[in-house]
């Protein structure tokens, strides 16, 4: 076939540069639509990998927080401290406030459930022994070692309990 012959098919045929046209604009939208939701696809799938990389840091850092509060309550704090003047136990309430303000900073407004759950226990554990250490001359012996105990015994459970988060990639 000659392109002489293309050339005077398509002058014989006046309005086939307007179907061309019309098949083109077409074409276009649908390939802008496509891309469009290609890129919208996409943007979801960064987002949710970005959000799950997020979920895991936070809870990576709810770990850490925990496992210091339960090493620092394993270690150092003595259910029947013997030092009259409380020194011992302001340095270490110290210890547990900074611990709870670097929980409070980082998970005041987490939105995940089950973090929430944990940070909940982990920061009544924190109130509860950093209440005990402050007024613990003013607590009775049996109640100030028994609730010491209890903590001692949750520290554990919820180290673990947090480390279930971060295995668990929530």
């Amino acid at each position: 076939m000659s392109w002489e012959v293309v050339f005077c098919w398509i002058e014989s045929h006046p309005g086939l540069a307007s179907w061309v046209q019309a098949f083109g604009s077409i074409a276009a939208i649908i390939a802008a639509m496509w891309i469009a939701s290609r890129q919208a696809r996409n943007q979801v799938k960064r987002e949710k990998k970005d959000a799950a990389q997020t979920s895991l840091a936070q809870a990576g850092r709810l770990y850490l927080i925990a496992k210091e509060y339960c090493d620092t309550l394993l270690n150092v704090v003595e259910p029947a401290q013997e030092d009259d003047s409380g020194l011992a136990d302001q340095i270490v309430s110290v210890a547990f406030s900074r611990i709870i303000n670097r929980l409070n900073a980082n998970f005041d407004d987490d939105l995940n459930p089950a973090r929430n759950v944990q940070i909940h226990i982990l920061r009544a554990s924190l109130t509860s022994i950093i209440f005990i250490l402050e007024n613990g001359r003013h607590i009775d012996p049996f109640e100030r070692i028994s609730e010491i105990v209890k903590l001692r015994k949750l520290a554990p459970a919820l180290v673990e309990s947090c480390k279930a988060l971060v295995e668990s990639k929530h």
